[in-house]
């Protein structure tokens, strides 16, 4: 699989928050740490660091589906993973 410096994400993910938000995503049973970035006129938000550990960590690869669910918590968000491998 290419390693992705950004993957891109709807806004709500970010709650509408400019700059960097310290986020956790979790697959299965492990916690990540890692960053969603939002710079001024994006529509997106974008996994800005911690990405490529969580790729490799997860064995992702092409044609592998990520299915995100955001959980809104107080100090931070919370996205919960389920992988879907291609047969």
């Amino acid at each position: 699989m290419a390693k992705r410096k950004q993957s891109m994400y709807p806004l709500a993910f970010q709650l509408g928050t400019l700059g960097k938000t310290r986020s956790q995503l979790q697959v299965t049973d492990k916690t990540w740490t890692m960053a969603l970035c939002r710079y001024m006129k994006d529509k997106y938000v974008y996994f800005c660091e911690g990405w490529p550990e969580i790729a490799e960590g997860n064995l992702l690869k092409q044609g592998d589906i990520c299915i995100f669910e955001c959980v809104p918590r107080w100090t931070n968000v919370l996205l919960k993973v389920t992988v879907i491998r291609e047969c």
